[in-house]
């Protein structure tokens, strides 16, 4: 089975959005917190029954993926609706409840539609199953925006890791202390196959937009049995130049590093 090529997000349309609500949240943890940089930044229910986000983008807007990062959930279901005019009223997406498929240790979800499309209104709604259940549900950062699809995708050698930060020490009598630390995980890839377009209104308009300092979502294999465990929210830490080396193609690198 065919899958697209690599998807890119670097505009999350609900930062300024006039609405975003959700059916309860803890006072201390509101669901505004779910467009904070940091998913560590986390919106909490009150109690684990079925719970919504809602949210108004206030004008429509181009929207290829929709993500849940810093999930607390280990057999959730949710169901996406957009729509143009209000949701229930000629929804141009609903998914149904579906299986968020969270890979453990990854607390994240996406979703891509089989094609782009344009909304202004969103409700998800989120369900979980989990024995022993869970107490609330809880989420760090909620991502709805649009997905470039590059016209080639990366090369060989993409190089997905993991990265533990702990601090190592050893005692004068060779004991070894660990000050641990939350590991997190990073994502080499690079295009050598972009378009003249694409270096300006992708590879260069995403250094313009979140140079080494905002988030980008990154979606390696849209579609793919792996998305859970490749799609990557961070920023990217290394700045590279975007040189065309053939006629017509330019070539990209970036290493995307994981917001905790």
């Amino acid at each position: 089975m065919a899958f697209s090529n690599a998807g890119l997000s670097w505009i999350n349309h609900l930062v300024g959005a006039p609405v975003l609500t959700a059916s309860s949240e803890v006072a201390t943890m509101p669901v505004t917190n779910l467009i904070d940089d940091h998913r560590s930044s986390r919106w909490r229910s009150v109690g684990a029954g079925s719970a919504q986000i809602n949210f108004d983008l206030g004008s429509i807007m181009p929207i290829g993926v929709v993500g849940l990062f810093g999930l607390n959930h280990r057999a959730a279901q949710w169901r996406i609706q957009l729509s143009a005019t209000g949701i229930g009223n000629g929804d141009v997406l609903d998914t149904g409840t579906i299986d968020a498929n969270i890979k453990p240790g990854y607390a994240q979800t996406v979703y891509c539609p089989p094609e782009p499309l344009n909304a202004r209104y969103g409700r998800i709604t989120l369900t979980d199953a989990s024995d022993p259940p869970i107490q609330a549900h809880e989420a760090g950062t909620l991502w709805v925006g649009d997905l470039y699809r590059t016209q080639r995708n990366f090369s060989y050698g993409d190089a997905p890791m993991w990265t533990d930060p702990s601090v190592i020490s050893r005692s004068r009598g060779g004991q070894v202390y660990v000050d641990v630390r939350d590991p997190f995980r990073a994502y080499e890839l690079e295009f050598r196959g972009l378009t003249r377009e694409e270096a300006y209104t992708v590879a260069l308009e995403i250094d313009r937009v979140a140079g080494v300092r905002g988030n980008v979502l990154v979606v390696p294999t849209p579609g793919g049995p792996f998305q859970n465990y490749e799609a990557i929210l961070g920023r990217p830490v290394i700045a590279t130049p975007v040189p065309r080396w053939r006629h017509n193609l330019h070539r990209k690198r970036w290493v995307f590093e994981e917001r905790l």
